[in-house]
């Protein structure tokens, strides 16, 4: 079809997405439910920017967006010292830095619990073979380190599904709200219309229709609503989408700029995590 036979996109939007007033969730729903989706999302899918054909995540629920989808983002936020612990309040994906900071704030906390079960591991020591790093030779050290983060990783990425099958998804089928202790088993065998055993570790894939969906756009809360406003302001000014749009096209690009990878440092991570999280009240 000609993009001249197109309906307007900011005609589309203001009639059918555009909403003229906020509805508080009937079921009392917090937005911070929204921005855990963002987690699973960004978990699942991480579409690589040259080529829409290729999934750069392992497609798994498997913490991706904290400790990243390639061994080089994975060292990039491991402290290395023989304790198995990343950088305090860091995370290995960039892309969260773009979404309300009620996102990045539920990182960090997966991160701090990834701290605190490989600081448990190590106190427990069970098999007795776990000392002090300083006794260590380079290659003692490394092997420690190596074994601690592995385990902390597996039982980090565990408490993760628990709270996605327990609150997540619960949540979403009303579980939650209903009282009901039964909840979704992934590993349970399930059959096909035709009884046959439903193929498993297959990976993942979702229509356009879903990706629009999910972006959680018609669920916004007032607090993200104001901050989103309040930051495009700080860093644009008054410029409107359209002028925003021009200056990307005449430099030539999609909007995907350099980033500042070590997020040790990055100045745009330190105002997120030291900004105030909105997201505490109930959303539409």
């Amino acid at each position: 079809m000609p993009k001249s036979f197109l309906p307007d996109a900011g005609l589309v939007f203001d009639m059918l997405l555009k909403r003229d007033k906020f509805v508080p969730h009937p079921g009392g729903l917090s937005s911070l439910f929204f921005a855990f989706a963002d987690l699973v999302i960004h978990s699942c899918f991480n579409t690589r920017p040259t080529d829409y054909t290729i999934n750069d995540s392992s497609s798994y629920l498997d913490l991706s967006p904290l400790y990243g989808s390639s061994q080089k983002q994975v060292d990039s936020i491991r402290v290395k010292d023989g304790f198995g612990k990343i950088y305090n309040d860091t995370f290995a994906d960039a892309r969260l830095l773009m979404m309300p900071p009620s996102v990045c704030s539920l990182l960090i906390i997966f991160g701090r619990n990834h701290n605190y079960v490989a600081q448990k591991i190590y106190e427990i020591n069970e098999n007795g073979t776990y000392r002090d790093p300083k006794t260590q030779s380079d290659a003692e050290k490394a092997a420690q380190d190596e074994e601690i983060f592995q385990r902390s990783r597996l039982v980090n990425s565990g408490y993760f599904m628990k709270v996605i099958l327990g609150d997540y998804v619960g949540a979403i089928l009303g579980l939650v709200r209903d009282g009901s202790a039964w909840r979704l088993d992934p590993l349970a065998t399930m059959r096909e219309l035709d009884h046959e055993f439903a193929p498993q570790g297959e990976g993942n894939v979702c229509s356009v229709e879903f990706n629009l969906m999910y972006r959680w756009h018609a669920s916004t809360s007032q607090p993200d609503e104001h901050w989103t406003q309040a930051a495009f302001k700080r860093i644009f000014g008054d410029k409107g989408g359209a002028g925003l749009w021009a200056e990307a096209r005449a430099r030539g690009g999609g909007g995907r700029g350099k980033r500042d990878r070590d997020l040790r440092t990055s100045e745009e991570s330190a105002l997120r995590v030291k900004g105030t999280v909105p997201g505490a009240g109930s959303t539409a």
